[in-house]
């Protein structure tokens, strides 16, 4: 599996892993290096780095689709 982080889906930023320990457990969480930006790091906590990068780099399926036109309001 690639260790390479995918941007931040918000804002297009530069993401970043961190490490921190809990009760003597090394955990590791993702998030965009941005201060303002949404996809901040928070508290999600995985128990392995590539099960936080793989959590990050999914990104769920558009829904919407952007290249369509306004309706034209006929007056």
């Amino acid at each position: 599996m690639s260790e390479e982080l995918k941007p931040c889906p918000f804002c297009g930023g530069e993401a970043r892993i961190e490490n921190t320990s809990y009760m003597g457990e090394l955990l590791f969480r993702v998030g965009c290096s941005e201060a303002n930006c949404r996809g901040r790091i928070n508290g999600t906590h995985y128990e392995s780095k590539q099960e936080a990068i793989a959590a990050w780099n999914t990104r769920a399926e558009r829904t919407c689709h952007m290249n369509r036109r306004p309706a034209t309001i006929k007056g």
